[in-house]
């Protein structure tokens, strides 16, 4: 391989390195569940490029099949999660919405009572 080739290739590879360390501290630190489900496909989008780049450099194509297996696992985890923060929202609005009717009846019930 041409030594530019080899450059931009280790480059890369570290480039993706420095992202998966950064998203695995995301993944760590993430306050909610979707700063991790974020940070979870950006790990997986650095799988995904490090695995193209082993692909062209071993000129492997049998492995393109990993591309689809991790592309795949993205999408549904991200949509598990988005499904779940949104139950979590409803969940929260109804019980919010539960409580200011309980407590709108507490002062009609103290005022009627006056």
């Amino acid at each position: 391989m041409i030594l530019a080739t080899q450059i931009v290739i280790a480059v890369s590879l570290g480039m993706l390195l420095a992202a998966g360390i950064l998203s695995l501290v995301r993944l760590t630190l993430g306050p909610t569940a979707l700063d991790r489900a974020i940070s979870v496909d950006v790990l997986t989008a650095g799988v995904i490029g490090t695995v193209i780049i082993l692909i062209a450099v071993w000129q492997r194509t049998d492995l393109m099949v990993l591309l689809i297996i991790f592309a795949l696992t993205a999408f549904f985890s991200t949509v598990t999660v988005s499904r779940y923060v949104a139950n979590n929202a409803i969940r929260q609005r109804e019980d919010s919405l539960a409580a200011q009717e309980a407590k709108a009846k507490a002062l009609r019930d103290q005022e009627a009572a006056k």
